[in-house]
């Protein structure tokens, strides 16, 4: 999958692309390859792009809120899930809805 990232700049306005941090002074960047410019962006509205695109072919990165519908039954009642799940994209070596107090692995949706 594509890896890339996104954040808001200075001008309130999303920037797309590589992600540059600096160790000394906690700066965050990012570098769109396709304009040749980089960005400084806040850093609490980083996030990394999932790979995965909404019903609208929308690209969705974490910290994004999405509505996902569980397509394997089985699954809904092994696991004990609604048949629907709302929540944060989060990262920790998989995709993960974060839904109220609980996470859930990105399941098969449609």
């Amino acid at each position: 999958r594509e890896i890339k990232f996104r954040g808001i700049n200075n001008d309130g306005n999303w920037c797309f692309g590589d992600l540059i941090q600096s160790n000394n002074d906690h700066n965050v960047w990012i570098h769109s390859p396709k304009i040749n410019h980089t960005y400084k962006v806040a850093p609490a509205t980083v996030g990394q792009y999932t790979g995965l695109r909404d019903s609208d072919r929308r690209e969705i990165y974490e910290g994004d809120i999405v509505k996902a519908t569980l397509k394997e039954p089985s699954f809904v009642k092994r696991f004990k899930l609604q048949n629907e799940i709302v929540g944060e994209m989060l990262f920790d070596n998989a995709w993960w809805i974060k839904e109220r107090e609980t996470v859930n692995l990105i399941p098969p949706w449609r």
